[in-house]
């Protein structure tokens, strides 16, 4: 299956820590509560239906978004060391 598949419209758009940022805080969090309440099995069903493709566009963004952090770092240290390797030469001389 495709990202695009996978995700819907949102896997052609830029992950954005601001969306990671949201989809973490809209992650449900369990109640504690003096009774229990049935929802019905297609309640459920769908419930964790969503939670699973919540969660698989959290990983998809932590990944993404480390993959350009790392990116970015190494880029600049590659901007940093260029030319050092000649200067270091010219001055041995």
């Amino acid at each position: 299956m495709s990202k695009a598949k996978e995700f819907g419209s949102a896997a052609r758009g830029i992950s954005t820590k601001a969306e990671l940022k949201q989809r973490l805080a809209a992650r449900s969090k369990p109640k504690v509560e003096l009774h229990y309440t049935m929802e019905g099995t297609e309640a459920r069903t769908v419930n964790r239906q969503l939670n699973r493709a919540s969660e698989r566009r959290i990983k998809h963004l932590r990944e993404r978004l480390g993959y350009a952090s790392n990116r970015i770092k190494r880029d600049h240290l590659k901007s940093r060391l260029k030319g050092k390797s000649r200067t270091d030469f010219d001055r041995s001389r």
